[in-house]
C-alpha cells in the first residue's frame, strides 16, 4: 500500500507518533507595542503605564533574552477623525481641557 516517487515507496497511510518538546532556554523574545495615543485612548494608555513591571516580569519568566519596543500614532488630522481648526489640530485635547501632542502618522518611542 504505497506510491512509488522517484523510486522510492511512499507511504499513503495515517501514522501516529509520540514525540516531546520543551521551549528552547533564552530563546530571544521581541516585543514591540503600537499604541494610539489619542485622547480617546487614555485609560488604555494608563493601563499600559500601570502594567510595565508587570509585563517585563512575565516575559523574564518565558525568556531572559527579552527586548520591549514601542510605537505610537495619532488619528490623521482630518474630518472624521478629528475636527480640523488649526487650533485643535495643535491641540487636540483642548475641549478636554487639556493639552496634548498635536497628529502624526507613526513615532517610535522605545527602539528594540
Amino acid at each position: 500500500n504505497g506510491t512509488i516517487f522517484n523510486g522510492l515507496i511512499i507511504s499513503v497511510e495515517p501514522h501516529s507518533f509520540k514525540f516531546t518538546y520543551r521551549p528552547a532556554k533564552h530563546y530571544p523574545l521581541d516585543l514591540y507595542y503600537l499604541m494610539d495615543l489619542t485622547w480617546s485612548m487614555k485609560d488604555d494608555r494608563d493601563t499600559l503605564v500601570n502594567m510595565g513591571d508587570q509585563l517585563a516580569k512575565a516575559l523574564a519568566n518565558l525568556t531572559e533574552n527579552y527586548r520591549l519596543g514601542f510605537g505610537s500614532f495619532i488619528d490623521k488630522p482630518i474630518m472624521p477623525f478629528m475636527q480640523t481648526e488649526a487650533h485643535r489640530q495643535a491641540n487636540p485635547c483642548i475641549s478636554e481641557r487639556e493639552v496634548c501632542e498635536p497628529t502624526y502618522g507613526f513615532r517610535h518611542r522605545l527602539q528594540i
